[in-house]
């Protein structure tokens, strides 16, 4: 689904257009790219003020495709969306540092494990939903992935894949995580809060270099054609440059949040023109695909 609209000629991102001048169409763009990210930009605040999972990614998400579904003039340029999904993959692929993959050495049953439970959680879960339900195998599998809402959102928007029912899907998750983990998993004890380790940020000169690197591999895996390229340019760029010790740190300030909400307004846009009653039979499939997982999951964990 096309994510501008007439009035677009002459701006990187748009396709050409004709019937107005240039600066009337750069002044519309500019208009639609402000309201979108504005509301973006609140929907995220208004979920993070309620302290909800994923606040900035899900509450621009949730405000952009409302308003996309009541028919608000909105766009997002290519290079801004390119832009976000590099810096969240260098923020994903910062996680990759030495010290981790030490420890990640230390538990190979643990790891070989988890690695088969989430195939087989995938693999049963895409498989009622399309032998069941009937929907399309790219769908099926974008949905039935489990976890990480905003990675499996940005590989499956270019895959034709249907992405409103992907994001209802992989929102049933979410709620599941965390409304109802805490009353299946038990606790031993008194627990108390967790502890908060401090985050250290990349310095100024080591921020632009992780940005290059990220820009360069994502814009390469891109044209190349590779599913989700921009984001898993900046991750491997990011993970091979804090796995071996060269960087050490996140991306500063308010940076990894502007990429949240510009990715959950680029993916709230895709629901332009989506239907309703689909969206309901999404619900349906969903809950019944979080349940395989919820027992496939159990018993590998009982073999842990």
């Amino acid at each position: 689904m096309p994510l501008t609209s007439k009035g677009n000629a002459g701006v990187p991102g748009f396709p050409p257009d004709s019937g107005h001048t240039p600066w009337i169409r750069w002044a519309t763009v500019l208009g639609k790219v402000v309201l979108t990210l504005g509301l973006g930009g609140a929907g995220g605040w208004l979920l993070a003020w309620l302290d909800a999972p994923a606040p900035w990614l899900t509450g621009s998400m949730l405000a952009v495709a409302a308003s996309a579904l009541s028919g608000l003039p909105l766009a997002m340029p290519n290079w801004m969306r390119t832009l976000a999904f590099v810096m969240l993959g260098i923020s994903i692929g910062s996680a990759v540092t030495p010290g981790a993959l030490d420890e990640i050495r230390t538990w190979p049953g643990s790891v070989c494990l988890l690695l088969l439970g989430v195939a087989a959680t995938t693999a049963a879960s895409a498989a009622h939903l399309t032998r069941v339900r009937g929907w399309d195998v790219m769908t099926a599998r974008y949905c039935a992935l489990p976890g990480a809402l905003s990675q499996v959102l940005v590989l499956a928007m270019r895959s034709g894949a249907d992405l409103p029912r992907i994001v209802l899907a992989q929102s049933l998750w979410v709620f599941v995580l965390v409304a109802l983990l805490p009353w299946l998993v038990p606790t031993q004890g008194e627990a108390g809060p967790a502890q908060i380790h401090a985050v250290v940020e990349l310095t100024t000169g080591g921020s632009a270099t992780m940005l290059m690197a990220g820009l360069a591999t994502g814009i390469l895996f891109d044209r190349l054609g590779i599913p989700g390229g921009a984001l898993l340019g900046g991750m491997l760029a990011s993970a091979l440059l804090h796995g071996t010790g060269m960087l050490e740190g996140r991306l500063p300030g308010p940076l990894p949040l502007a990429a949240f909400v510009a990715t959950g307004c680029v993916i709230g846009l895709r629901f332009r023109g989506a239907s309703l009653f689909r969206m309901r039979a999404t619900v349906r499939g969903g809950l019944e695909s979080v349940v395989i997982a919820i027992v496939i999951t159990a018993a590998f964990a009982l073999a842990a």
